[in-house]
This record gives C-alpha cells, sequence and structure tokens, in this order.
C-alpha cells in the first residue's frame, strides 16, 4: 500500500509540473484527457425508482482515472431509440440533485445521464485550493466522456442524438468538455462563468484576485488551474452548437463574468439573458426544451412544460416485481452461489457467509458478521448499513465479483477469490 501511494503521489506531482508549465502559454494540454475507449466499461445499474413512468437506475462504471464512477440514469417509458443526454448539477456535486431537472428532460424522449462529480466521493470542501483541484478536474472530464461511451452503448440511446446540459459549476466544466468531446451534437451551458479561475476573480485586477489564499500557495494553485480553465476550452466547440443562458440577477455568476465566458465562445453561439437570478426562471427551462427539440429531436414542450421542472418531485419506491425479493423467496441455493471470499485491495478481503437462512458479511479486518438483505436480483443491502453490495456475474451465472456501493456515493469492487 505504502508503494501503491508513492507511485500515486509521482503521478500527481508529474502532472502538476506539466500544468505549471503550461500555464503561462497559450497550448491547451489535451492529451490530459486522453483515455482508452476501447477498455471495458464494467457498466452496471440497478432500479431505484419510478416517476412519471420513467425508470430511475443507480449506475456505475470503471473510471479510466481509477475507481468507479456512480451516477444516475432515467429512461423514458416506451421503445426508442431516444436521445442521450449527459446532465451535470453545479456544485456540490450530486447526481441525484438533478433528479426533478433529468425528469423534466426525459419525459420529453431522452434518456438522462448524470454522474457524480469526483469531489463527491471524498470528505471535505469540493475545492481545497491546492493542486490536487486541478487532478479532480481532468478526472472529471474523462469521467464525463467515458458517459458518453455508456450513452452509445446503451440500447435505448440513438448514438447520433447527443447532448450536454450543465449548470452553474457542470456549465463550466461543460465548457470545457465541448472542446474535447466530439461526439455531441450540442451543449446547453446554464449560468456558467469561465471556470474556477474566473469565480475567484474580480476582473479588476490579477487573475484569482480573490482567492482567499496567498503567495506560493496561491501561485502553485493557479498554475495548475489556469491550463484547464474552461473559457480556455469553449471556443473549439465546434461543429457542436452552443446555447449559454445567464441570468441579469445572478448573486454567484456577475454579469461580466458571465459576458466574459460567452465572448470566449464561438460566433455560431446562441447566447440568452433572463431576468431571474441565479435558479433562473421557467421561461429559461422551456427555451431548453425547444432547443433540444431542434438539435437532438426530443418532443417540443407543452403548456405542461411552462411552469419549469416540478422541484418538489421526491424519489418513489418501484413497484413490486419479480426483480424485487424479499428474504422468504431466495433459496438457499441461490444464496450460497455468493458466499465466499473477495479481495477488495491487496491484503484487504471481506468474506460472504450462509447460516440460518441468511447472508452475511464480514467486512475487511473485523470478525462480527453483518446480515444482508436481498432487495432484488443480485443485490443486497447491508442491514443497518449505508451500503449495498451488487453482485457480478459471467453469462453462466457465475459469481466473479462485488461491488460495494456506499451511501455517500462511492463504491469499490471486490473480486471474488
Amino acid at each position: 500500500m505504502h508503494r501503491n501511494h508513492r507511485l500515486l503521489m509521482a503521478s500527481l506531482l508529474a502532472v502538476g509540473i506539466h500544468l505549471t508549465t503550461l500555464a503561462q502559454s497559450t497550448r491547451l494540454p489535451l492529451q490530459l484527457f486522453a483515455y482508452d475507449r476501447a477498455a471495458a466499461l464494467s457498466y452496471t445499474d440497478s432500479l431505484i425508482g419510478t416517476q412519471q413512468g420513467i425508470r430511475i437506475h443507480q449506475l456505475s462504471y470503471d473510471s479510466p482515472a481509477g475507481g468507479r464512477v456512480t451516477g444516475m440514469l432515467l429512461v423514458p417509458p416506451g421503445k426508442g431509440p431516444f436521445a442521450g443526454l449527459l446532465l451535470q448539477p453545479g456544485m456540490p456535486g450530486k447526481a441525484l440533485a438533478q433528479l426533478p431537472r433529468a425528469l423534466y428532460l426525459a419525459r420529453h424522449g431522452a434518456v438522462v445521464l448524470s454522474i457524480n462529480a469526483p469531489f463527491t466521493l471524498r470528505s471535505g470542501n469540493p475545492i481545497q485550493l491546492t493542486p490536487a483541484d486541478s487532478i479532480e478536474q481532468v478526472h472529471y472530464v474523462i469521467n464525463l466522456q467515458r458517459a458518453v461511451d455508456v450513452l452509445r452503448a446503451l440500447p435505448e440511446v440513438d448514438s447520433t442524438r447527443l447532448g450536454y446540459v450543465g449548470r452553474s459549476h457542470g456549465g463550466a466544466i461543460g465548457g470545457l468538455l465541448a472542446g474535447i468531446e466530439r461526439r455531441l451534437k450540442t451543449y446547453i451551458l446554464v449560468v456558467a462563468d469561465g471556470g474556477l479561475v474566473a469565480h475567484y476573480s474580480s476582473g479588476n485586477g490579477e487573475p484569482g484576485d480573490q482567492l482567499p489564499i496567498t503567495g506560493q500557495q496561491r501561485a502553485r494553485w493557479l498554475a495548475a488551474m489556469q491550463p484547464i480553465e474552461p473559457i480556455r476550452y469553449v471556443g473549439r466547440s465546434a461543429p457542436a452548437s452552443l446555447l449559454l443562458q445567464s441570468a441579469y440577477q445572478d448573486e454567484a455568476v456577475p454579469v461580466a463574468s458571465a459576458r466574459e465566458f460567452q465572448r470566449a465562445a464561438p460566433a455560431s453561439a446562441t447566447v440568452k439573458w433572463y431576468q431571474a437570478t441565479h435558479q433562473l426562471n421557467a421561461q429559461a427551462y422551456v427555451d431548453q426544451l425547444t432547443w433540444l427539440h431542434a438539435t437532438v429531436g426530443t418532443t417540443p414542450p407543452g403548456p405542461e412544460d411552462q411552469p419549469g421542472p416540478d422541484f418538489s418531485v421526491q424519489l418513489t419506491t418501484p413497484p413490486a416485481s419479480s426483480s424485487a425479493i424479499s428474504n422468504l423467496e431466495v433459496t438457499a441455493q441461490a444464496l450460497a452461489t455468493y458466499v465466499g471470499t473477495y479481495e477488495i485491495a491487496p491484503g484487504q478481503q471481506l468474506s460472504v457467509s450462509f447460516a440460518n437462512g441468511k447472508l452475511a458479511i464480514t467486512p475487511p479486518g473485523e470478525t462480527t458478521k453483518v446480515d444482508l438483505k436481498p432487495v432484488r436480483e443480485a443485490e443486497f443491502e447491508v442491514v443497518g448499513q449505508p451500503a449495498h453490495l451488487v453482485f457480478r456475474k459471467d453469462a453462466a451465472g457465475k459469481v466473479l465479483a462485488v461491488e460495494v456501493r456506499f451511501g455517500n456515493g462511492g463504491s469499490a469492487t471486490a473480486k471474488k477469490l
């Protein structure tokens, strides 16, 4: 573990040095966002609710940057194929917070995918004001590119009709993604500024003059962040179309900062301003539906859409079906297939055992067993804990691994030994 830690730190240092070199350059470090598109996604999802006939799934897939990406997927009723949309939130970057907006889009014939930002998977503030912020921003964009791979692989999605909708920080990240990702037809960037450097700049002085750090710490952070500032990339968004939505009474993004971001976009971009705060107003959401209808072929807005998204909506449990099971419906033979030892990391193993008609898990380094309660096929709740286990099988039904999903949106995969 110490050796792996040293290798990770060396890797982060190398990236930091590279970004520092580029900080005063006009050259964009596009190679930082490269990854192997042919690598296996190891995609999994499970139904966690329904709303308005739209199926809501929890999903995860392998990140090229390491670990698992988690998020939410909404699939409208019908056969499709549907348009595919990435929908990214502002800070603190939780995918489930987008549910009202996601439902508003999905009911118009779009599969909507939203991922958790990398900083949601750790403790502390989303922005650490260290060069580590640049590493997470690069990973965020790589994970979003991988999300495009997921959309293209889903049978319900028409891979020629893909788009992006991001608000606030998710809008700024969309500007960065637009300069790199060429498989999306359109981007809607909502109440966005030029990025984190712009966010901490007054516009009347040096970049980052509003940062709550000084001296070498400030210099290192700026050197790491400026090369990957979204405002430097949004001008590369063509041939994708671009809609920029801003608010005159925005309490988070000053008008001057929004205009600066808009000036960096291609001349073909459409800019719309609203008499609204950072939350925008209903007309802005209707305009998004109109734009997506024209660009990726979703259905146009109707009278029922005029009030905007229903922000009071809550996740509802899916109706009972053959995939939702209780302890009494699981045979001992079926449960026995999950019994075994799983390696979650070198030297760290968890075990799954069966006794008295129940499965139980023994975490790494522990002796106490915790009961597992089945919630659907191959998925179990850890009783009394904010965690689920999802077992992965091959085509023949052999258990290969287990994914541990934590309540904070993080996950880890353990291979069966």
